[in-house]
């Protein structure tokens, strides 16, 4: 689904930028995040709200973005991962279950940037999206 969001973006001739150092490139792939985020509270219905919205008040009670001018902030993980799998049924795979997870995660703090930053909430994702893109970029590098 993530990838035919941004085939659509290109058919459609709304591409915002041809890589990622352009800022138009990562609102884009925020908006395609967000899109997949409401495909699955759709496909998980109250199950995955109620999971989600959980998760949402401990990260904003555990968030501590007191050094992000220097040292970036500090961004919670799930917890009580395995109620994924509840809400979605099993995963086939070990990889799966990660990306799962990695998807749950991304929509907790998208929303937690939302009630945080309110209308300004769109500067973080960017942000945060680019940090993860840019760390799994390097964790690669160094695995060949």
């Amino acid at each position: 689904m993530h990838e035919l969001a941004h085939a659509e973006a290109h058919d459609m001739q709304q591409r915002r930028g041809e890589d990622y150092k352009e800022s138009g490139w990562w609102d884009e792939e925020v908006e395609v995040f967000a899109f997949e985020h409401e495909l699955m509270a759709k496909l998980g219905g109250e199950s995955y709200e109620v999971y989600v919205n959980e998760q949402l008040e401990q990260f904003l009670a555990k968030y501590n973005d007191s050094g992000v001018a220097t040292t970036g902030a500090t961004i919670p993980q799930l917890t009580d991962d395995d109620r994924i799998e509840d809400v979605f049924g099993p995963s086939l795979s070990e990889w799966e279950r990660k990306i799962r997870k990695t998807a749950v995660w991304f929509d907790v703090v998208y929303r937690m940037f939302d009630r945080k930053y309110g209308e300004h909430s769109q500067r973080d994702k960017r942000g945060f999206t680019k940090l993860v893109y840019d760390l799994n970029r390097k964790d690669r590098e160094i695995e060949n």
